[in-house]
């Protein structure tokens, strides 16, 4: 290619992240948030008392997510009332 329509050049491949932004974002990306949303409602819904182990928990130490690698979480059983 001569550097015409569809050529690749090193500007057009600066920010493009997997599922994220530029020429190949991942259409799925829309539905997998909307999955994921529900499936944590219904978690929060069915489990209402839980608690976090947060000694256990560890924070990533990745420069590209900002987050945590593992956060260990737990039911709380109730009084039976």
């Amino acid at each position: 290619m001569s550097g015409g329509e569809g050529a690749v050049t090193a500007g057009a491949t600066r920010g493009l992240l997997p599922f994220g932004v530029g020429a190949h974002y991942c259409l799925g990306n829309a539905l997998a948030r909307i999955e994921g949303r529900i499936a944590l409602d219904e978690m929060l819904n069915r489990f209402p008392d839980w608690e976090v182990d947060i000694n256990s928990a560890v924070f990533s130490s990745s420069s590209a997510v900002r987050g945590w690698d593992s956060m260990p979480a737990h039911t709380v059983r109730g009084n039976g009332s």
